[in-house]
């Protein structure tokens, strides 16, 4: 994202921005990176305080799903599928570690049961597998009036997160039980928990018969200012949806920060220092900064705490509280900002904070960090933004996914493989690509460069995509360039990679057809696999097969490539003539076809073929223990066949294993066998395959008499 596009943010936001809130520029530079989906309306991510490549992930309709090191376990950690109201705002609503789980086990989760009241219920868990709860270890806490769950009126306005506060204690946010403007007045009640924050101490026996203790440091054990329940730690709340406290252990103050979602006027974040309960955060007399829209009734108590930020319908209409950033991933520029988002508007905002006397928070500025995560369709409906073990930031989006808050990386090219081709799969390397990574193609001609595209990727992995170009697209050949695009991270752009070469692809080469036109190897498939082909130094030799384009030829033997060989005039797409140098040295090879521009790395199958020559004897000269056999196209590969007349006929005493000694190209001489007798004799000079014209024969220059 560039700074023109935050700046324009920062001049849209000042018409919300709460007082005293600087018009700064804000830090930038994010990507929202996916790292599970395929979820079932989640509405909440724990770490889990054992494992910090655990978290756990709360669904709506009653799981609890373990994600282990990026990877959904099969098996859920506890699922109430059967047991939960889901109806409205109701569901599985909230899960908790205590400080000692560790030695404890326990697990503390928050739901709507199916009569649609709220219960706050503690599990161990298990003994053999800690990511499984043990369902038969289920205590309800028990609440005033005698009942094992919270009453609700109405469908909405539950509340439902559970937090662990620095001091130990278990806070739970309650709604005020719904109904428009909170009809009853039920978040200035003393004598009921809902519109409340509630402070209690779960760290009873098992035993306890409440399964809490209210601790003796709470605002209103000693009935002042207003008789109310003791479990109470503020009062005035709509519906805390979702609250957090700013960890000491990461240099944070301690502090409680609350979203509390709005009627039809203002979203609002409160802030408390640690330690301070019994704030009355004015609901339904105050929203926001401003009046209720309801007629007024008497408050239970003054003054009224207000928020440290509020923000109007315009800009959002579901706001969730998140987190202060303490973590290092994002820089320091992050550190120490409260992240927060809107489910409605699918909005992600960050506050600069600023503590005066008493640790009261005040705002220093705010920034919108949406399309730097990728816009609202890639942050989604924001149901949650939690953090892992290390203090980083993660959007839970209520359609089925969550996404990490990272720095932003920009995709980056590596290596291509092959030719640039049309109509064929086209391979880029590198890092950081994404679901939503695209590809531009950009083609050098003769008047600059035409670019095609985008092309969305067959394959897709994190370093390696695969995108076809169709058809259709002229690219013809030279030069081009590729880059590519994440359009769900900001349209951040990788690095241009250039230089490629453009072709069409090269199909198979069916088989050699011909040699001078003798037609040693026939065409047909059963050709591919014939690898007794032979060809001849200088020699014209004819290709098929499909897909050339301003071919050449590669022709690969003992001393490497002889080519790039350039074809003879007539090539088509599927025949091609070439003339193989007169020098290729004779044995095993094969030939490869290659479309122009040439590059060594992108080549048809290969056809093996042997080099060979042609065999003449000029003369043999006999001495008493040797014998010397001159002609042409001799070579390290030659062997013989000796054949001697004998009183029992004639006895091939070569049979290709007598063994010679090869002087160029025209000379070779062998040892006289010890079975040979006196008498005439013929050598037949044989160069592997051992077909028509790579022998001898019975050319009469290779008679001679043993003495």
């Amino acid at each position: 994202m560039t700074r023109t596009r935050v700046l324009l943010l920062v001049v849209l936001l000042a018409a919300w921005a709460s007082p005293a809130a600087a018009d700064v520029p804000p830090p930038t530079g994010l990507r929202a990176r996916v790292i599970v989906s395929g979820l079932s309306q989640p509405l909440a991510m724990v770490q889990d305080p054992l494992d910090p490549d655990v978290q756990f992930i709360v669904q709506k309709g009653g799981r609890i799903r373990v994600l282990r090191a990026g990877t959904l376990e099969p098996a859920d950690f506890l699922d109430l599928s059967g047991q939960v109201s889901t109806v409205s705002e109701q569901g599985l609503l909230g899960l908790a570690f205590p400080p000692d789980a560790a030695v404890s086990r326990r697990a503390f989760v928050c739901f709507t049961n199916l009569e649609g009241h709220t219960v706050v219920a503690r599990y161990r868990r298990g003994a053999a597998n800690p990511l499984v709860a043990d369902t038969s270890s289920r205590f309800d806490l028990l609440w005033p009036g005698g009942t094992r769950y919270i009453v609700q009126p109405y469908t909405n306005h539950n509340g439902g997160t559970l937090r662990f506060g620095p001091d130990g204690y278990l806070y739970v946010g309650l709604g005020d039980g719904g109904g428009g403007d909170d009809p009853e007045h039920r978040a200035q009640d003393p004598r009921t928990l809902l519109g409340k924050m509630l402070r209690i101490d779960v760290s009873v026996p098992d035993g306890d018969p409440k399964g809490y203790a209210v601790p003796p440091d709470n605002p209103f054990v000693d009935n002042l200012p207003v008789d109310a329940l003791e479990e109470i730690w503020a009062f005035g709340l709509r519906n805390p949806w979702k609250f957090s406290f700013d960890p000491p252990a990461r240099g944070g103050t301690g502090g409680l920060f609350i979203g509390d979602v709005g009627q039809a006027a203002r979203e609002e974040i409160d802030y408390e220092p640690p330690g301070s309960g019994g704030r009355n955060y004015g609901w339904r007399n105050r929203e926001g900064r401003l009046p209720g829209a309801a007629p007024p009734l008497p408050p239970a108590y003054l003054p009224f705490t207000e928020p440290i930020h509020d923000y109007p319908r315009d800009v959002g209409t579901s706001v969730t509280g998140g987190y202060v950033y303490r973590g290092t991933a994002l820089g320091s520029a992050y550190f120490g900002r409260h992240v927060f988002g809107d489910f409605v508007f699918r909005r992600v905002f960050s506050l600069g904070l600023a503590y005066g006397p008493g640790g009261e928070a005040s705002v220093t500025d705010i920034a919108e960090h949406t399309l730097d995560l990728g816009g609202t369709d890639r942050t989604g409906a924001i149901a949650s933004i939690d953090v892992d073990a290390d203090g980083e930031l993660y959007l839970v989006d209520f359609r089925g996914t969550i996404l990490k808050i990272e720095p932003e990386a920009p995709p980056a090219l590596t290596a291509f493989t092959g030719l640039l081709q049309v109509g064929g799969p086209n391979t880029v390397t590198g890092h950081d690509f994404t679901s939503g990574s695209v590809v531009m193609v950009f083609v050098a001609t003769a008047s600059g460069a035409t670019s095609h595209g985008p092309y969305t990727p067959t394959s897709v992995t994190s370093t390696s995509l695969t995108w076809t170009i169709p058809a259709t697209v002229p690219l013809g050949s030279g030069y081009a360039a590729v880059q590519v695009v994440n359009t769900d991270e900001g349209y951040t752009v990788s690095n241009v990679l250039g230089e490629l070469l453009v072709g069409a692809p090269t199909s198979s080469i069916p088989s050699i057809l011909a040699v001078d036109g003798r037609g040693l190897a026939p065409a047909g498939p059963e050709a591919v696999a014939h690898v007794d082909t032979i060809v001849l130094p200088g020699e014209v030799v004819t290709l098929a097969g499909t897909g050339f384009s301003g071919p050449l030829v590669n022709l690969y033997s003992s001393a490497g490539n002889a080519g790039p060989l350039t074809p003879l005039a007539g090539a088509s797409a599927t025949s091609l003539q070439v003339q193989l140098p007169a020098g290729v040295p004779v044995g095993p090879g094969s030939v490869q076809v290659v479309n122009a521009p040439y590059s060594g790395n992108v080549q048809s199958n290969a056809v093996s073929v042997v080099v060979g020559a042609p065999v003449t004897i000029t003369g043999v000269t006999v001495s008493a223990g040797a014998v010397t056999v001159r002609g042409t196209g001799f070579s390290a590969l030659t062997v013989i066949n000796l054949f001697n007349a004998q009183a029992g006929g004639v006895v091939n005493l070569g049979g290709f294993g007598l063994p010679v000694t090869v002087t160029g190209s025209t000379e070779l001489t062998f040892t006289r066998p010890a079975g040979a007798v006196a008498g005439s004799a013929f050598v037949e000079v044989l160069n592997p395959p051992f077909i028509a014209f790579s022998s001898s024969g019975t050319d009469p220059d290779g008679a001679f008499v043993f003495p």
